[in-house]
């Protein structure tokens, strides 16, 4: 708080944000084997995710398109 004073900073959402990020990450979370082998396994479900699901609409696109040519060609 005496920081947020000196700086005549009205918002102190950013500051005590950075201090919960650097409580967390700084001096808990990485100090826990446990935890940060969660994270790691978290990470990589999220880029495994993000990658089936552009594969998922690439070929939920490309079904749209087979049933869009598919209904031309009935009429």
């Amino acid at each position: 708080m005496k920081c947020i004073t000196l700086l005549q900073v009205e918002a102190v959402t950013h500051c005590v944000a950075h201090s919960i990020h650097l409580l967390l990450t700084v001096d808990s979370l990485f100090r826990i084997p446990q935890i940060v082998d969660t994270i790691k396994k978290c990470k990589e479900l999220v880029t495994t995710l993000h990658f089936k699901g552009c594969m998922l609409a690439e070929e939920s696109l490309n079904k749209q398109d087979r049933n869009a040519m598919n209904e031309l060609l009935k009429s």
